[in-house]
């Protein structure tokens, strides 16, 4: 790759003019058209996988393609020992759901959906590692949860009364990260804490492995081929959870379109402002892994001590939370010296995806 000019995008998908408007306003900012070594890092990427989108739709003959569909399947079936037997204890469990575990239980799935977001495609270039059994590693991974605010987000939703307590999760990556994401939503309307969950997805190819809306699909009809009885049944739910929606995913790509720009969250009241008032109705957002993370930090340089809350921004449109394993250079919410102390353990801390935050604002 060399330092040539960005180019604008001009196509016919619904977000043409944010891109043509966040172009003007890194042109102004910089001084000169952004180049690919000028521009913001993060806008970079995002500008990448918005510009394959655009050759992809400006083709006779591939304008409905997932140029990632092969490495998601693959995934898929990398990660089928982990997932089965995430579904076999989530079966045994999700009909028998009793108050005094309900919390334990709660925390289980809650870091399952956290550590199953160590299977993303794009950290490893395609290349697939061994999955990682999420439940039985829950123990041996808590030491490197680095911010722990999962008791928060649990007391947010058992006080919770209302009649239509609803939880917004804003997704990332297809395979077992999904999945799991799945078995947490759905634990949450068993243990009757909520009464409907709300999943946004990207609504064009993005970062290799990230949820489209028609993975949804592809997910419940793998589940109902299955060979294993746990898998199906889980796959029988979810339809079933789909059909009466409790289960909603948003698909409206003018409002999701906003999860496939370089901006920051904070952005979102001015550059999307229907998606913030829809999210403003929600009794919890939950986003999903490290891209999201950087968007609602500003991918910015903060010190690591900085508060969740400051580093937002201002970007607050309900009670949220953030399950992240870090594998981006940016974090925030540390204790005074816990970044040295890690240092010291690990250098490359900050980027494998071996440690985690689970950060809240309420």
């Amino acid at each position: 790759m060399t330092d040539k000019c960005l180019e604008e995008i001009e196509d016919s998908f619904v977000d043409v003019e944010d891109w043509k408007n966040s172009m003007c306003l890194q042109t102004k900012q910089l001084g000169d058209t952004p180049t690919w070594f000028t521009a913001p890092w993060l806008y970079v990427e995002c500008y990448m996988y918005r510009y394959l989108y655009h050759c992809l739709i400006e083709s006779k003959f591939m304008q409905d393609f997932d140029p990632f569909l092969d490495m998601k399947s693959q995934s898929y079936e990398a990660s089928r020992d982990a997932m089965e037997d995430l579904s076999t204890f989530f079966i045994s469990t999700c009909n028998n759901i009793k108050e005094e575990t309900m919390q334990q239980l709660f925390m289980d799935f809650l870091k399952i959906s956290l550590w199953a977001n160590r299977n993303d495609l794009s950290l490893s270039c395609g290349a697939h590692t061994s999955a990682i059994n999420p439940h039985q590693s829950l123990n041996t991974f808590q030491q490197f949860i680095l911010v722990d605010q999962s008791n928060q987000v649990w007391q947010h939703l058992a006080n919770l009364k209302s009649s239509k307590i609803r939880v917004d999760i804003v997704l990332d990556n297809f395979g077992m990260e999904f999945f799991s994401d799945l078995v947490f939503a759905d634990f949450l309307l068993s243990a009757q804490l909520v009464h409907q969950v709300v999943f946004y997805p990207k609504p064009i190819p993005w970062f290799v492995s990230d949820v489209m809306p028609r993975d949804v699909t592809t997910l419940l009809e793998k589940l109902a081929q299955s060979d294993n009885e746990n898998m199906r049944a889980c796959g029988e739910r979810w339809k079933g959870r789909f059909d009466a929606k409790e289960f909603l995913i948003e698909d409206d790509a003018s409002l999701i379109k906003f999860f496939t720009l370089a901006n920051p969250f904070s952005d979102m009241s001015h550059v999307a402002p229907q998606l913030h008032k829809q999210l403003s109705t929600s009794s919890l957002i939950i986003f999903k892994g490290d891209l999201n993370y950087r968007k609602l930090v500003g991918d910015l340089n903060w010190d690591t001590t900085t508060s969740f809350r400051d580093a937002l921004m201002g970007f607050h449109p309900a009670p949220m939370c953030s399950l992240r394993t870090l594998k981006a250079d940016v974090v925030v919410g540390l204790e005074d010296g816990q970044a040295g102390q890690v240092e010291k353990l690990d250098t490359d801390w900050l980027t494998t995806g071996k440690y985690a935050v689970i950060q809240s604002l309420m």
